[in-house]
This record gives structure tokens, C-alpha cells and sequence, in this order.
């Protein structure tokens, strides 16, 4: 040993900064310095980047050299090793993204995402739990959770991760004697808003979670985003595309539910109209050629909207359209349509209304039945009204069958029969305010005429009426409109149906 090593060191326990510094005085071999931790030598040189390490021994200027060269390879050993933890750490985020991406990719669908995302989130951060909840605002949702539980009836009440989910930034809670550690990071969504919020509880040694958790975390989240983004966006597409075919397949049924203009019926003329707020719904109307070559003429409202109240009306009227080819009477029709549809119809909790209307060949007698609908209207050539009540139930009321009554009364030239559905009685104006049964009888009796082809002229009358009460509101249901004129023995110029 070299006689000039005078400085006697402390004996204390050094910092890993101060373990490297005798290292590196080691592998320098034997020489007059000596490390000293804590400065108390009387000719001792501070060494750079070292705390309040110093070097003693040898002359000054040769001491301040060393010293400045040990600082020096001590910050270049201290810069390799948090090269090291970064490249480490860097490796674990790029292993997670590979593997994850692989899972996510294979899932089939959001539920198995979730799962996936909550189970890596566990494995990696070796967390005790974790929770994703998705939604925003007051509308969250508990997705996945590891141990698995229940999402029914859970809630996220936390302010932390609420905090989280609201400010889009990651929240932390340290691990302490009473608690566990909890690490609560947003899942990024399209715009500012985040999609949700996973929920890491409890780290396995006990400790918080650290920074190089909080990355990781990160990741993970940002990946689990882009999928099930990717995810909702392709559901919403199928749904849509499947939507768009039962519209479709709606609206084809609905163009069969209302008949084909040009049918020319002996002692009758015929004017029709749909209107509805959708291409879809339960109204429909039919003229059934009888056997007798008498005509019946059937118009019927399913209860509801859309696509199921549209195929309940169709059963009815292919029902009706199959047993006009031996059937006659009116009631029996309806009878008929109840013994077939009814406990189909109760089950499916739904009824639908129809009046029937037969008109001889001469067109000079009626025979009707009405199951459940509004009372319909004959207006006579001078003005008289005569309501036709209906004589029972709609069908599918019951799951037993049911009979109806069957009425019958005398047609003259210039007599005008009105069926209608409950829409059309029912439409309001901006006020709220029904057209009501008793402003369409006053629109008929006033333009009562014996004018055998007046139909056309009513049919218009109360359409341009009824379009003048509902300015500034919508119509809420579908409206029908079927307008039958008795013309005797001339034949009639053909059923109409006109759009509006």
C-alpha cells in the first residue's frame, strides 16, 4: 500500500452510489486515493455527480482529476442502467402489445375483449384484481372483472377512478396499512370523451403501483380502445345492415297490404289511400272478389308499429284473401281468421281490429261485421248518416273462439260507404286537438250528392280537410282511407288507390 494513503475512512454505510465509487477505486488498482462517503477528510476532493461522496489520498491536482474521471464513469454507469430499466421496460409494453393484439384479435366480440383485457391487466402488474367499466357520464357500466362477479346491480361510486374517467388522466391511491394500492386509468374513446375506466386493486408485494406500471397500463388501455372501437363500429354496421334488410322485407310486405288500383268491381266505385310516418306498419286494406261475384271489401289495423304489427296484419289478410274463395258472409270471414290467428295473436299480445263490408254485385246491398274497429259510415244521397258499429271483439282478444254479428242494409245510387282506420279519427292539430268522427260525418253529410261517382270528389274532400288540421303537427299512426260509392247497375270505373 502506498505510503502516501493517509486519510484513515470513515466506516458508515454507503448509498449504491457510493458501492459503485469503490468499485470503480478497486478495478483502478492499488493508489493513494481513497473514498471518502461523507466528506470528513482534511484534504479530500468531491467527486461529481456523486452526493456527498469525496475522494482523499494523493496530491490535489491529481486527486481532482480521479475525482472528476470517477464522477464521470459513475454518471455513464447510472445512465447505462436506466437505459437498461427503460429497454426492459420498453420490451414488457411491446411483448404485452404483441400478445394482447393476438387475444383481441381472435375474440369474438366485446364481452370476450373485456375479459381478455381485465385478465393480461392482472397477469402483468401481478394485480390482485382489476375492473373495466365502459360507458360515460352517469351511464357506466361494469364490463369485465377479475376475480369475476356479477355486473347486475353494481355500481361505480369511487371518486378516484370517477375522477379518472371524467378528467381523462390516471389516478392513483399509494398502498398504506389500511388500504390497498389502486391504480384507475381512462380508456381513450374517439373524441375527448373516454370510452371508460380499468381499475387495477392491489399489488402482490404488497407495494404501490409504480411509473413503469402506469405506462404499461397505458398501453394496454390504448390497445384495448382501438378493438373495441373497431369492435362496436362492425356490431353497429351489422345491425344497421340487418336492419335494413327487415325494412326492406317490411316494406315489401306493405306494399302487399295495400291492393293494386284498376280492379273494376260491378255497381261499385272504389277510392283508397294509406298515409303512415313510417313505410311500415299494421293498417291494411283488401277487396275480396266473392265467389258469388259480390265483393267484399276488409280493412284492418294491427295494434303497434313497425315490422311485427306489419306481419301480424299480413297473416290477417292472407287469412282473409285464402278463405273469400268459399267463404261469403262477413262474420264467418272474421270467425274464420279468429279460429286460424287468434291464440297465435293473444300470445304475441297482439290484436288486430277489422270491419268487413260485402256489396252485392248490383251493388245495392251490404252486409258487414265489424271486430273491434271505430264505428264506419254510409252517408245517404240527402244527407242522412248511419253509423255501422262493430259487433265484437278484434281478433286475437281472446284465445276462444268468438262470433260476430252480421248486419245487413239496403244501398241506393248516389249512397257513399267510408271505412277508416282509428288513425284518421284520431290525428291531432299543433293544439293537441282530434279531427275526430263527428267533423269527418259533418264533411259527408254536407257533400252529400246523388252523383253515382262522388266518391273520388269525397275521398279528396277529406283528405285536403284532414291535411289542413294536421299543418304543424305529425301524425303519430298510420291513416287509411277507403271511400265506396254505389253507382247501380253501372259498372264502376275501377278501384283507385291514391298516394298522399
Amino acid at each position: 500500500m502506498s505510503p502516501d494513503r493517509t486519510v484513515t475512512p470513515v466506516v458508515v454505510e454507503v448509498d449504491r452510489t457510493g458501492e459503485r465509487l469503490r468499485e470503480i477505486l478497486a478495478r483502478a488498482g492499488d493508489g493513494p486515493f481513497v473514498l471518502d462517503p461523507q466528506g470528513t477528510g482534511a484534504a479530500s476532493e468531491r467527486i461529481p455527480d456523486a452526493g456527498n461522496c469525496h475522494l482523499a489520498g494523493g496530491d490535489p491536482a491529481s486527486r481532482q482529476v480521479v475525482a472528476q474521471l470517477a464522477g464521470r464513469v459513475c454518471s455513464l454507469e447510472r445512465d447505462l442502467e436506466s437505459l437498461s430499466a427503460e429497454i426492459l421496460d420498453r420490451y414488457e409494453e411491446v411483448s404485452l402489445v404483441h400478445r394482447l393484439s393476438q387475444r383481441l384479435a381472435s375474440a369474438s366480440g366485446e364481452a370476450e375483449m373485456t375479459r381478455i383485457v381485465v385478465e393480461e391487466a392482472v397477469r402483468v402488474l401481478s394485480a390482485d384484481g382489476a375492473e373495466l367499466w365502459l360507458g360515460g357520464g352517469g351511464d357506466v357500466a361494469l364490463a369485465a372483472a377479475v376475480p369475476a362477479e356479477p355486473a347486475q346491480g353494481r355500481t361505480l361510486s369511487e371518486q378516484g377512478p370517477l375522477a379518472a374517467l371524467r378528467e381523462g388522466q390516471s389516478w392513483t391511491r399509494e398502498a398504506t396499512n389500511g388500504g390497498e394500492a389502486v391504480l384507475a386509468t381512462p380508456v381513450p374513446g374517439d373524441g375527448s370523451a373516454p370510452l371508460g375506466v380499468l381499475i387495477l386493486r392491489g399489488n402482490r408485494d404488497g407495494g404501490s403501483f409504480r411509473t413503469g406500471s402506469v405506462r404499461l397500463v397505458a398501453a394496454l388501455v390504448s390497445l384495448a380502445s382501438a378493438f373495441l372501437r373497431q369492435s362496436v363500429a362492425v356490431a353497429r354496421r351489422r345491425a344497421d345492415e340487418d336492419h335494413a334488410r327487415v325494412e326492406e322485407t317490411a316494406r315489401q310486405i306493405q306494399a302487399g297490404l295495400v291492393p293494386d288500383s284498376g280492379a273494376v268491381f260491378p255497381g261499385v266505385e272504389i277510392v283508397g289511400s294509406r298515409l303512415a310516418k313510417s313505410d311500415v306498419g299494421g293498417d291494411f286494406h283488401v277487396y275480396l272478389r266473392l265467389p258469388d261475384d259480390s265483393i267484399a271489401i276488409a280493412l284492418g289495423e294491427a295494434s303497434g308499429h313497425g315490422v311485427e304489427s306489419a306481419l301480424r296484419a299480413a297473416m290477417v289478410r292472407a287469412v282473409l284473401l285464402a278463405d273469400s274463395r268459399r267463404i261469403l258472409s262477413p262474420a264467418d270471414l272474421l270467425r274464420r281468421a279468429q279460429e286460424t290467428l287468434g291464440e297465435e295473436l293473444r300470445r304475441a299480445g297482439s290484436q288486430v281490429a277489422v270491419f268487413i263490408a260485402r256489396l252485392s254485385a248490383d251493388g245495392q246491398r251490404l252486409d258487414y261485421s265489424g271486430a273491434g274497429h271505430a264505428p264506419q259510415i254510409v252517408t245517404r244521397a240527402d244527407g242522412r248518416i248511419e253509423l255501422l258499429e262493430p259487433s265484437g271483439p278484434p281478433l286475437g282478444l281472446n284465445a276462444r273462439d268468438e262470433n260476430w254479428d252480421e248486419r245487413s242494409l239496403r244501398l241506393a245510387i248516389g249512397d257513399t260507404l267510408l271505412l277508416f282506420s282509428d288513425g284518421l279519427i284520431d290525428a291531432v292539430d299543433a293544439d293537441g286537438n282530434q279531427f275526430g268522427l263527428d267533423r269527418l260525418i259533418r264533411i259527408a253529410a254536407v257533400r252529400a250528392s246523388a252523383d253515382p261517382e262522388r266518391a273520388c270528389e269525397l275521398h279528396a274532400l277529406i283528405l285536403a280537410d284532414l291535411e289542413r288540421h294536421v299543418t304543424g303537427a305529425s301524425c303519430a299512426d298510420e291513416i287509411t282511407l277507403v271511400v265506396v260509392g254505389a253507382t247501380g247497375s253501372r259498372p264502376g270505373p275501377g278501384a283507385r288507390e291514391v298516394r298522399w
